[in-house]
């Protein structure tokens, strides 16, 4: 029959093999991803929102107490 070492190192080459395969799966799939300018669009406008919320609170102080 076939000695043990055998069988392990025929093991070994079909998992490094699978993990090969995806590997290249995983590398296609992340070149088709697309939606960083997206993200990077709505991140810029949420840090508009919340820089120019100072500002609005220190008019809204400045309104109170001219009253």
């Amino acid at each position: 029959g076939l000695p043990v070492w055998g069988a392990f190192l025929i093991v070994t080459l079909v998992l490094i093999a699978g993990a090969a395969v995806m590997v290249l799966v995983a590398r296609q799939q992340f070149r088709r991803i697309t939606g960083l300018s997206r993200t990077q669009a709505a991140g810029e406008a949420t840090l508009g929102t919340l820089r120019s919320i100072p500002d609005k609170v220190v008019e809204a102080f400045e309104r109170e107490g001219s009253n």
